[in-house]
Order: structure tokens, then sequence, then C-alpha cells
């Protein structure tokens, strides 16, 4: 009895395709066992904003400068109104002192206008100094603490902001709300991966320290 030897004959592409696919799984299987997992923790800004020292402080800056402002703002006004109740009580025969009177409000008018305008960008220019400093000392504290943790990733978290509606907006309310669900970049966040408040002890620790 003779045995009949069958030969299974495989494709050479099929052998080179098999053995490539089990070289690149095992290469995966190494690098992934062998890479450090990437650490993700969130923060929320708001809250950041809410609980710092440092903005607390900024904005009572502001608010003094505004007063500021203000009280020039009134100095300026009733210095015009002065001018227009001396024109009132100047007989209507001097006509000359009329007309120096009045071109003496429209100068004054003029150079208050001139001043509102400055006034206007010089406080919005502190304010945002005041927000850019903010924002530079919140980015150092966040990299600070991540070196010191390990973190990989900060993302942003904004899965508790609340769903607002502009009654001004010509947009209908319907489209508001699903423009802002649209828009969320984090639905929810375990309370674990959050630094929001590590962030404001160590910015404010740092503040009152004096740097």
């Amino acid at each position: 009895m003779h045995l009949i030897k069958r030969t299974v004959r495989v494709p050479a592409l099929a052998l080179v395709l098999a053995l490539g696919a089990a070289f690149a799984y095992q290469a995966i299987g190494q690098r992934t066992g062998s890479a450090s997992p990437t650490v993700v923790v969130t923060v929320n800004l708001g809250a950041v904003l809410d609980g710092l020292e440092q903005r607390s402080v900024a904005e009572a800056e502001m608010n003094e400068l505004g007063d500021r402002s203000q009280a020039e703002d009134q100095r300026r006004q009733k210095e015009i109104e002065d001018l227009r109740t001396q024109l009132e009580n100047i007989p209507e025969a001097d006509e000359e002192a009329r007309d120096a009177v009045r071109e003496q409000i429209a100068r004054v008018a003029l150079q208050y206008q001139a001043w509102g305008r400055f006034a206007l960008e010089q406080l919005d220019m502190e304010k945002s100094l005041r927000y850019r400093d903010l924002d530079r000392s919140i980015k150092s504290a966040i990299a600070q603490l991540c070196e010191i943790e390990g973190y990989d990733i900060v993302l942003m978290d904004d899965s508790q902001q609340e769903l607002a509606i502009n009654r001004d907006s010509r947009v209908s309310r319907g489209v508001q709300v699903l423009q802002q669900m649209a828009s969320r970049r984090i639905v929810y966040v375990n309370p674990v991966a959050d630094i929001t408040d590590e962030i404001i002890e160590r910015m404010n620790n740092a503040y009152n320290a004096g740097g």
C-alpha cells in the first residue's frame, strides 16, 4: 500500500502578507506595552477666575479707574452746563460776550468728546492688560502643576456650563440651545480628573507670597 503525500501550496504573496501582519501585530503589542499612558485632566476656567485673588484685585483696580473716569466725566459735563448757564445770563444785546461764551462752549465740548474717546480706550486697554496677565499666570500655574504631577494634557471643562438664552438675538431660542449643545467640548468629567481647586490654591498661594 502506497501512501500518497499531499502538499499544500501557499501562494507567495499570501505568505508574505501573513508574516508581515504577524510582525506588525507583535511590534504594536510591544510598543503598547512599553508606552506610558497619557494622563488627561480638566480645569474649569470660569471657576478658576472666580476663585483667584489676583482677579479680585485686578477688578478692584479697574473699578477704581472707572470711578475716577466717571468723576472726571461729571466734572467736564458740569463745566459745559455752567458755561451754558453763563450764556443764558448774558444780555441779548451783548452779542460779543455771547459769541465768546459760545466759542468757549464749543471748544470745551470738543475737548470733552475727545477725552471721552481716549478715556474709554484707556480703560479698555487696562482691562486687556490685566486679563492677559491673568491668562499668563493661569497657563504658568497649570504647566508647573502638570510638570510636578505628570499630567500630559489639560482640557477645558465646560460640562457644567448652563445653556443660556439671548432674548435679543435674531436666532431662535431652540437654535441657540442646539448650538450651545453642539459646541460643548466635554459632556462629563470624573471629579478625580479635575484640577481646578489645585490651580486656585496654587495661584492664590503664589500671589499672596508676592510672586
